[in-house]
């Protein structure tokens, strides 16, 4: 953020967010709903609080300028906004094209200027929209485990959101949620905004690749006492998919962080929980994880087993960088071999997801007998 003279407005970048609706029973009395689910305003600085609770009554009455009870530096104003756009995937009326203003007072700052992408009226009517939609998918959710509930969630986003990164709202969670259209920060919120409204503590992480200035945005869910990491850009709508891959499903942060280093405004300030481990992740559970140290054709003809059996999609995700390629760099030969072994004809598709050493295949048997 650039530094301002006494009384003179400063620009910072704003980032992406958006989130929900009326507090569930038992949530905290506080303006702030589903607050207990919400990790970077439950852990800011106490000293932090009462400033963060008057931006966010500001912002959800759109007022333009948020004077502060207590003047902060011009950092701490760059972290209660990036906590605000990340925590509170309801407030997509937050312009993300925009950047806020500041004004300071003897070199602190006392005012916030909040940019908005839409007057009141229409906010109004498209948070109907997304609060509508989440309460019907909580109905179809009702009696599901919270394992189930993310399962199914994870679902939705992925079978009705395309990658898209040419609108405004395409960094926020309404994007998701009604237009269908969003980027990974959208897609992030839209997944926060539902397991916020079950209960189901999450977080909006952001990572950025060196010599990338965008950076990618994912979630971490607690499930059964422990955060996992979920990635659901990975297996939005697109031209070609077979399937989803639940490459980045439950895994542990190593994989993703690996790619994407958290950025300094969250990691210079929280204390982020760590990732479980992978024994919650999809490919675990599903039997379809490749042990490091396991043979390419041993890979190759327990993928085909599987198709075969199971109407002819199947998955793997594979432990190791160098079983993952050496599966690749011989599977037209492994296919042959294994059509000549079960004496069949056919014909294979295979998706791949390199970052998370994930594959599909769609195989179509010549005269196999239902199963």
């Amino acid at each position: 953020m650039a530094a301002a003279g006494p009384d003179t407005p400063s620009a910072a970048d704003s980032s992406a967010g958006s989130a929900l609706a009326d507090p569930p029973p038992g949530t905290p009395d506080s303006a702030i709903p589903y607050l207990s689910t919400r990790y970077y305003i439950t852990h800011l600085p106490e000293r932090l609080r009462e400033d963060f609770d008057r931006l966010y009554t500001a912002a959800a009455a759109f007022e333009t300028s948020c004077k502060l009870p207590v003047r902060i530096s011009g950092a701490d104003a760059e972290l209660l906004m990036m906590v605000l756009l990340y925590d509170c995937p309801e407030m997509f009326q937050i312009s993300r094209n925009a950047e806020y203003q500041i004004w300071t007072v003897n070199g602190e700052v006392a005012e916030i200027e909040i940019p908005y992408s839409m007057p009141l009226s229409l906010y109004e009517k498209k948070l109907e929209q997304c609060e509508g939609l989440i309460r019907s998918i909580g109905e179809e959710l009702q009696g599901l485990s919270d394992a189930e509930k993310e399962r199914r969630v994870y679902d939705i986003l992925a079978g009705t959101v395309s990658y898209e990164t040419e609108k405004e709202d395409d960094g926020t969670a309404y994007g998701a949620l009604i237009r269908h259209r969003a980027k990974c920060d959208g897609i992030s919120l839209a997944m926060k905004w539902l397991m916020d409204s079950f209960g189901i503590p999450s977080l909006v992480l952001s990572g950025r690749e060196a010599g990338d200035p965008r950076g990618h945005a994912w979630n971490s869910i607690m499930i059964n006492g422990k955060y996992r990491d979920v990635d659901v850009t990975n297996d939005t709508r697109e031209e070609g998919k077979l399937m989803n891959l639940y490459g980045a499903y439950n895994i542990d942060r190593s994989w993703i962080a690996s790619i994407y280093p958290l950025t300094g405004v969250i990691a210079d300030h929280f204390d982020v929980p760590p990732s479980g481990g992978m024994e919650e992740s999809f490919h675990v559970l599903d039997g379809s994880f490749v042990p490091a140290g396991t043979d390419a054709a041993d890979a190759s003809f327990a993928l085909f087993d599987r198709a075969y059996a199971e109407g002819g999609l199947a998955r793997l995700q594979f432990e190791a960088e160098e079983d993952y390629r050496s599966f690749l760099e011989s599977f037209e030969e492994n296919t042959q071999n294994w059509f000549q072994t079960n004496v069949l004809g056919g014909s294979v598709l295979l998706n791949s997801l390199d970052a998370f050493r994930t594959v599909a295949v769609q195989v179509e048997f010549d005269g196999q007998e239902d199963t």
